[in-house]
């Protein structure tokens, strides 16, 4: 299995534990128009691509690190094997974690208090 359809199934997985199968929920959340999450999700193993076209389709490593970024994932979180063992945080755990990131960046922290706290934020517990 390759890391695209690794990716894919963690994805449909997600989309159907974090928003109840909600394809446009899940667009909503990464800021991404809904047919980009119909490409996302195409079986790049089975489905061949037109003669002469960019293959476009599943999830490459931008994509991947941003959909982390943006949902409150771990480092890599798409790309292993059975995430869903920890399963996610959730989707107001992960906005509240932007936050504090966010404030933390408009605010006048010393240096290696900023580097201490991202880095406890970027390894919070996941929930099982």
């Amino acid at each position: 299995m390759n890391i695209k359809s690794i990716r894919r199934q963690n994805l449909l997985k997600l989309i159907e534990e974090r928003f109840e199968g909600n394809k446009a929920a899940f667009a909503r959340a990464i800021d991404r128009p809904a047919p980009n999450v119909h490409r996302m999700l195409i079986d790049v193993e089975t489905v061949p691509v037109e003669k002469g076209k960019k293959d476009n389709r599943g999830i490459g490593e931008k994509l991947a690190r941003d959909i982390e970024g943006k949902l409150g994932l771990g480092p890599l979180w798409l790309d292993q094997a059975n995430p869903h063992e920890t399963m996610a945080l959730s989707q107001d755990e992960a906005v509240f974690i932007e936050k504090i990131k966010q404030e933390i960046e408009t605010r006048q922290v010393p240096d290696h208090m900023r580097e201490t706290i991202l880095a406890i934020l970027g390894s919070s517990p996941q929930k099982k």
